[in-house]
């Protein structure tokens, strides 16, 4: 079975990292977290650790995994978390890299249902506080 890992990089102003798919790729043109496939004998986080390597050329170190969400009821996404404070991102893949507001996240149009995944996040937030 096919899985993910996604990650949520939220920088000090609380805005979380999108990339814009590419138009040509699957569900072209709609936002998505950074992350991507999980390769066969590969672990949740090595496939993270690769992913933004080839997709932002950054390494996070410790990223923390907060659940598992299933795209469609099928797809597991496994989303990790991290503080990201880089003022400029430069996306490898994908149309490009943009912060964006929980507020401003709404107008978005989002691949995997991962919009789902960004509301449990903001609840668990809004939760520890």
């Amino acid at each position: 079975m096919l899985s993910y890992s996604r990650i949520i990089l939220e920088n000090k102003e609380g805005k979380v990292l999108l990339q814009l798919r590419r138009r040509y790729s699957i569900q072209g043109g709609r936002w998505s977290l950074f992350g991507g496939r999980i390769r066969f004998n590969e672990t949740k986080e090595e496939a993270l650790v690769r992913e933004l390597k080839e997709e932002l050329d950054i390494t996070i170190k410790n990223p923390k995994y907060l659940f598992t969400f299933y795209s469609y009821g099928v797809f597991p996404q496994h989303i990790f978390y991290a503080s990201f404070n880089s003022k400029k991102v430069t996306a490898q893949e994908g149309e490009k890299a943009v912060f964006f507001s929980k507020e401003e996240m709404k107008q978005l149009t989002f691949a995997l249902q991962l919009d789902k995944a960004l509301e449990r996040f903001f609840r668990r937030k809004k939760q520890s506080l």
